[in-house]
């Protein structure tokens, strides 16, 4: 017999012995003992339906009746995590039957100063107390307290300043810059702080290994007390593959003093820089400005010299001169 079919025999056995176990007395009085735990089950249950328990629940918050001249310019929490107490039976209600309350907050009824309003927690408890079923406890909030900022149609119109980190795939680069819009937002809040606010940010957008142009969105980062219009804005991340290109480019004697003639070997040098694959054909040699600076070398007596760029297109990248250095022979002019 194979090791499989042992298995598959012991199996069987196995399951007929659990059946045969199930059969006669052996399985009534299994079904006696299920019996009374189900009974023991609901008496537990009636009687946590009578006891005091504790429970959180996350209500909802929402600001109503607010004039159409006045702006909220706070962060306003989306829901109140409310600890309450009260008998089980009122407590799974709320989780089966029942819907929870909203926290309404009524504009007509805050205290503003200076555009300012904040809600104490003995006032949201005083108010959800009312809202829940009669008998129910509402044994404290979070947070304890709100407060609301409110602005007078002051605003402000601030420009904007993109944070990023960002990494192409090998062979890959920038093909030009990042654009992003709005340019500009419009900032509301109270007069004070919009004085200070001279510039905003966006959150950081991180992208590792970019192989291919992007369009995303970012959040601007946010300012308490101040609501921004719009809060995010629409960046475009140009990339695209690139490849190496060589070129000839004549070596030029920079800053060479009257009277005297800067002779150069060799007059030309490669110069190898990447450019997206797409503008390829846009390099020229006249792009470029390399050349031997006469006040960098001194008086030194040297006769080979570093090559320095003067001069390149904004949209190629790692840019190589060979050789680096060139001879420099200095003449004096005929009189």
């Amino acid at each position: 017999m194979s090791w499989f079919e042992r298995n598959k025999f012991k199996k069987i056995r196995f399951l007929v012995k659990v059946r045969n176990s199930l059969r006669g007395k052996r399985k009534k009085e299994l079904l006696t003992f299920l019996f009374f735990v189900f009974i023991s089950f609901c008496f537990w249950s009636l009687q946590w339906m009578k006891e005091s328990i504790e429970a959180d629940f996350a209500i909802p918050v929402r600001i109503v009746n607010v004039p159409k001249d006045m702006l909220f310019t706070s962060e306003l929490p989306k829901t109140l995590n409310v600890h309450v107490k009260d008998k089980g039976a009122t407590i799974i209600s709320y989780y089966f039957t029942r819907p929870l309350p909203t926290y309404d907050i009524d504009f007509n009824e805050l205290s503003l100063r200076k555009g300012v309003a904040t809600i104490f927690p003995d006032a949201i408890i005083a108010r959800l107390s009312k809202k829940f079923a009669v008998g129910l406890q509402v044994l404290s909030v979070f947070p304890e307290s709100l407060t609301l900022n409110f602005s007078h149609g002051e605003s402000k119109v601030v420009p904007v300043s993109m944070v990023s980190s960002i990494t192409t795939a090998s062979a890959c680069g920038l093909s030009g810059t990042i654009h992003y819009s709005p340019s500009h937002v419009t900032v509301y809040g109270p007069l004070a702080q919009l004085a200070t606010i001279k510039q905003l940010y966006t959150e950081t957008l991180t992208i590792k290994g970019i192989k291919d142009t992007l369009t995303t969105t970012i959040k601007l980062q946010k300012i308490d007390g101040v609501r921004i219009v719009p809060d995010q804005i629409a960046a475009t991340v140009p990339v695209e593959p690139f490849t190496e290109k060589k070129i000839e480019v004549l070596v030029e004697g920079i800053g060479t003093p009257i009277g005297y003639t800067m002779r150069i070997f060799p007059i030309k040098v490669n110069l190898v820089c990447y450019v997206a694959i797409s503008r390829y054909n846009d390099v020229k040699a006249s792009d470029f400005r390399v050349g031997v600076d006469f006040f960098s070398m001194g008086k030194s007596s040297k006769i080979k010299y570093p090559v320095k760029l003067v001069k390149s297109p904004s949209f190629v990248s790692k840019i190589r001169i060979q050789p680096t250095e060139v001879e420099v022979l200095m003449e004096e002019a005929n009189q």
